[in-house]
C-alpha cells in the first residue's frame, strides 16, 4: 500500500513530511487467520457450529491508521492540506509543537463529504517544526 501523504491545497504551509504511520486495527499478524474460526470444534454448550467468518464480498473497510507528519513551514489561518496516498478520509487530528508554543489548530474540512482535508487556524505565535497526528483511513 502507498504511504500516506499530506499535501498543500491552498495557503502557505506546504511542507509535510511523513515521519511514520501505524495500523490501528485488531486481528492477527501476517497470514494467521485462526481467530476467524471462532470455536469450531470447541466446547460450546449444545455443540454449536463454529463461526468461520470470511470477507469474500469485497465490502471489508480498510483499517484506521495513525500518521505523524512534521510541518516545517509556518501555517496561517485558512491554509488547507489534503490527505492522499494510502488514505482518503481524515477522522481526527492533533496539532503539537516541538518548540513550546503550538499556536495552531486544525479542523477536518466540511467542504466535501469525503472529509479529506484539514483547515488550519492560527491561535498565536506558530512555532515550527510542528507535528500533526492524523487518524485516517
Amino acid at each position: 500500500m502507498a504511504a500516506i501523504t499530506l499535501t498543500k491545497k491552498s495557503g502557505d504551509a506546504g511542507v509535510y513530511s511523513n515521519l511514520f504511520e501505524l495500523d490501528l486495527y485488531a486481528g492477527s499478524l501476517n497470514s494467521e487467520t485462526g481467530w476467524l474460526d471462532g470455536n469450531s470444534g470447541g466446547s460450546y454448550p449444545g455443540t454449536l457450529a463454529g463461526f468461520s467468518a470470511a470477507n469474500t464480498d469485497g465490502n471489508a473497510a480498510p483499517g484506521l491508521k495513525l500518521a505523524c507528519f512534521q510541518v516545517t513551514t509556518v501555517m496561517a489561518t485558512g491554509d488547507i492540506a489534503t490527505i492522499g496516498g494510502g488514505a482518503s478520509k481524515i477522522h481526527a487530528v492533533i496539532c503539537g509543537s516541538n518548540g513550546g508554543l503550538a499556536g495552531v489548530g486544525a479542523i477536518i474540512s466540511t467542504e466535501t463529504t469525503a472529509d479529506d482535508s484539514l483547515t488550519f487556524t492560527a491561535g498565536g505565535t506558530v512555532v515550527v517544526p510542528m507535528n500533526l497526528w492524523v487518524i485516517c483511513s
